[in-house]
Formats: structure tokens, sequence, C-alpha cells
């Protein structure tokens, strides 16, 4: 709560990190991200089939340099979006199968950018994550943080002198010479 103006369409805008990531098989993982609007992003689904993955500090961003690995585990860092398997259920109180999809999988082209940009920061935001297969165990043991960088309206105001942000009176007078003489501002 508390920022000013809306989640620019840019990528960076919004970063989601999950903080000490553990999991026996994360292929079987999805999360996605859920704003204020019901608007959802799936931000993971289907990566690294590598099991036993512990204590993983990684950051989501549409500035990512790569996507998550399909096939084997991944280490800490900033990644794009990334689902590598399409049409997955996350039940109520989540976002069921309504969300945008990053892809690969699907041809899915979602981004934070697409999904929540322009649009208002404030309000609750949540984060749905799901085990789609039994037999396997995990934790997001440090939770998960969510960093907004909204856009700000400037305001400008012609004739602002003094700095305080609303337009000020301007008076000039000839002060000395005559029609061709010295002009003063005040």
């Amino acid at each position: 709560s508390g920022l000013s103006g809306t989640i620019p369409a840019t990528p960076g805008s919004i970063k989601v990190t999950i903080n000490n990531f553990s999991h026996t098989y994360s292929d079987d993982l999805g999360i996605v991200l859920v704003g204020p609007t019901g608007a959802a992003l799936l931000l993971q689904n289907g990566c690294g089939d590598d099991p036993d993955m512990t204590n993983v500090t990684y950051t989501f961003s549409d500035a990512g340099a790569t996507q998550l690995p399909d096939l084997t585990s991944w280490t800490a860092g900033t990644y794009k979006p990334t689902t590598y398997y399409s049409g997955d259920s996350f039940p109520a109180p989540g976002p069921l199968a309504t969300y945008g999809n990053p892809g690969p999988a699907g041809s899915g082209t979602a981004t934070f950018a697409s999904v929540f940009g322009g649009t208002a920061p404030n309000g609750t935001w949540n984060l749905f994550v799901r085990d789609f297969v039994t037999g396997d165990a995990g934790s997001i043991a440090g939770g998960w943080t969510l960093e907004i960088t909204p856009s700000v309206v400037v305001q400008q105001h012609a004739n602002d002198f003094n700095g305080d942000g609303r337009s000020d009176y301007a008076v000039v007078r000839n002060t000395g010479g005559g029609p061709t003489g010295q002009m003063t501002w005040f």
C-alpha cells in the first residue's frame, strides 16, 4: 500500500523472489502470482527435472536473462517467468486455469508487463504454489518477496519559482530608464 502511479509496462517493474526454495523434484511444481485486480501470471511450471534442489533463492522478472531450464536444476539468479506445461489448475482461492502463460509451453508469451502493466500496485497480492504430483516434498523456507517500481506521475507547474509544486504569480516593472529602461521581475 501507499504506492502512487501505476505499474509500468516495462521490463523489471515487477520482481518476485523465491527465498530458500527446496524441492525433491521441482518439475512437479507450479507457481502463480495474482494481483489485486485478479490478473494472474504463471511464474513457473514444469521446470527442472533434476531432483533435490536445496535452498536456492531466485527472482522472476521480465528483465531476466533467460528462462528457467527444462531439464536441469538452476542456481541463484534472475529469470523470466517460465512454463513447460500448460493448462494446470490452481484450485480456489487460486485462479484455477485463468492466468497469463509465459511459455514456451502452449506458445505463451505473457509477461509481468502484459499482465500487470497499467494497473494500480496497491492491494493484496497472492502467490499460489501447487505440487501437481504426490510423493515429493518441498518448501520455500524464506518466503517470497514482491518488488514493484510504479511509474510516477510528475506534475509540472509553469512558473513554479519557489519549488513548492504550485504555479506562482510574476510581476514585471519598469524600474528606470523610460520605455527602453531596465525591467525587474518580482
